[in-house]
C-alpha cells in the first residue's frame, strides 16, 4: 500500500504528479479491461464467426455494449479522481489562489488526456469486436 502524504507538505507540483499517477493507474486499468474482457485475452473477439450467423452477430453487439459500459466506468473513475484532487487543492492553506487555479487547469488537462485514451481504446475494441 502506498503511503498517503499530506498535500500541504508536498506542494502543488507534487500533488499534480500524484494525481497524474492516479489517473494513469485508473486509465490503464480500464484500458486493460477493454482489451482483455470478453476476448479471452487473445485479442480476437470471442463471438467471431460467419457473417450470416445471427447468434454470433447478436453476441458481438452484446460485447460492444459491455465494452461501452466498462469505458463509462473508467470515465467515471477518472472524473472522481479529478474531483477528489480538486477538493484537496482547494483545502490547501499555504497555496495561493492563482496556484490553485493553475492546478485545476492541469488537473483538467490530465483528465482530458486519460478520457481521450479510454475513448480511443474503446473505438479500437469496438471495431475489433464488430469485425467479421
Amino acid at each position: 500500500a502506498e503511503e498517503v502524504v499530506d498535500p500541504e507538505e508536498l506542494g502543488l507540483v507534487h500533488v499534480l504528479v500524484q494525481v497524474g499517477r492516479e489517473l494513469a493507474r485508473r486509465g490503464e486499468v480500464v484500458a486493460e479491461r477493454l482489451l482483455d474482457d470478453h476476448t479471452g485475452g487473445g485479442g480476437q473477439c470471442a463471438g467471431g464467426g460467419k457473417a450470416g450467423d445471427d447468434g454470433r452477430e447478436q453476441r458481438r453487439r452484446d460485447l460492444v455494449k459491455v465494452v461501452h459500459k466498462l469505458a463509462e466506468e473508467g470515465r467515471v473513475g477518472i472524473r472522481h479522481a479529478r474531483t477528489e484532487s480538486r477538493d484537496r487543492l482547494k483545502k490547501m492553506d499555504k497555496v495561493s489562489e492563482d496556484d490553485v487555479k493553475h492546478g485545476e487547469k492541469e488537473l483538467q488537462k490530465l483528465h482530458d488526456e486519460f478520457v481521450h485514451r479510454i475513448d480511443e481504446t474503446l473505438k479500437v475494441k469496438e471495431a475489433e469486436i464488430l469485425e467479421v
